[in-house]
């Protein structure tokens, strides 16, 4: 039966890349020994049969395999030009999928001694039950609503389960559902900003509501203080920075708050995305000319704080939502609401930054695009 459900379970998600395929390009699939693997979301892993199993897939013509090159990459697989057609010829849509039900509603992960991230049993606590349970009574609600696609993107709009994904910062000596904490999956989350607009919410063109500057608002929430007027990011001698350049300044003043010991050297991303001579010492006087009152808080680490309190506002959000009747479409400091409700959701997600962080955050309407 294993061997069965491994060829049922890739050949399934196979023809679904067929008919809905992600952007990210390739369906991952980890050929370790380890008990647990990912395929899509988390599944059983197959053991040591899968590599031999992918191998007869290609051997057919169903799927192709593609190994990584350097330690620390999983293999990836994709269907064939000709098993796509054949999934095409026969007429199968988004119902005729089986959907597992059983997977998880929360997930504790950590990263390894070699950077792989690995799966941490979840505590047994009453805390770890009602998160669990908060999540599935979300993915009920979504089941139910009145969610709709009228773009020309393949997208399987009953892709709507959610999980609440934990992360273990490094030296957490506890699996505790304290750190990271966002709300993954819906296949919302997958689009490009383009292409969401043509979602529709109980019949209902859709507005994107985001908090502003979430990260440093809640580290100023941490300290006890309010921050300055205008935009954190904009910190002395980056006035002349390109729209790029800024998002950089994003990244790095965010590296600030994760980085929980004296950073010395960017992330590739980050030193490319800034302009020349901005080194990591030249970043964080300016951050701290702008922000003096952070220092504390810099380079401890708190980012993952940060991003749980950043969670358990969005999951408050969602609970006050349920109440009102109204489906809201979660991405991580933001959701998708029906473009009638905005004002009212606004309210909502405001009020309950106060009462989780102490703080009133603004949350607004994003342009349409």
């Amino acid at each position: 039966m294993t061997f069965k459900s491994a060829v049922d379970t890739i050949v399934a998600n196979l023809a679904h890349y067929a008919l809905f395929p992600p952007e990210q390009g390739r369906i991952t699939l980890p050929l370790g020994h380890r008990k647990r693997a990912t395929v899509g979301r988390t599944v059983d892993g197959f053991g040591k049969p899968l590599p031999a199993l992918l191998g007869a897939l290609e051997a057919v013509g169903v799927a192709t395999v593609a190994k990584p090159q350097q330690a620390g990459y999983a293999t990836t697989i994709a269907p064939t030009a000709a098993f796509a057609a054949e999934v095409g010829s026969r007429g199968i849509s988004s119902p005729d999928f089986e959907r597992r039900t059983d997977l998880p509603a929360i997930v504790l992960t950590r990263k390894d001694q070699w950077g792989r991230r690995e799966h941490v049993p979840i505590p047994q606590t009453d805390d770890a039950a009602s998160k669990a349970a908060q999540v599935r009574k979300f993915n009920e609600r979504l089941a139910l609503a009145d969610v709709a696609y009228v773009g020309n993107q393949p997208t399987d709009t009953f892709d709507r389960t959610l999980v609440r994904r934990f992360t273990l910062p490094p030296g957490a000596r506890s699996p505790r559902l304290a750190y990271s904490g966002r709300l993954f999956g819906g296949f919302w989350q997958q689009m490009r900003r383009t292409e969401r607009r043509h979602i529709r919410v109980e019949g209902h063109r859709i507005g994107e509501l985001d908090y502003g500057q979430m990260f440093p608002r809640l580290a100023y929430a941490k300290v006890g203080a309010v921050p300055p007027e205008g935009s954190p990011y904009d910190l002395p001698g980056t006035e002349e920075f390109t729209d790029e350049q800024r998002r950089a300044v994003k990244s790095g003043f965010n590296a600030f708050l994760f980085k929980a010991t004296t950073m010395r050297k960017w992330h590739p991303d980050i030193e490319q995305g800034l302009p020349t001579g901005w080194t990591v010492g030249r970043f964080k006087q300016a951050m701290l000319r702008k922000h003096p009152l952070l220092a504390p808080v810099l380079n401890c680490g708190i980012g993952y704080e940060l991003m749980y309190r950043e969670s358990e506002i969005l999951c408050r959000v969602l609970e006050r939502t349920l109440l009102v009747d109204c489906a809201v479409l979660p991405i991580h400091d933001a959701v998708l609401s029906p473009i009638t409700r905005t004002r009212a959701i606004a309210e909502i997600m405001m009020e309950e930054a106060e009462r989780v962080a102490g703080a009133r955050i603004k949350a607004a309407l994003k342009p349409s695009v």
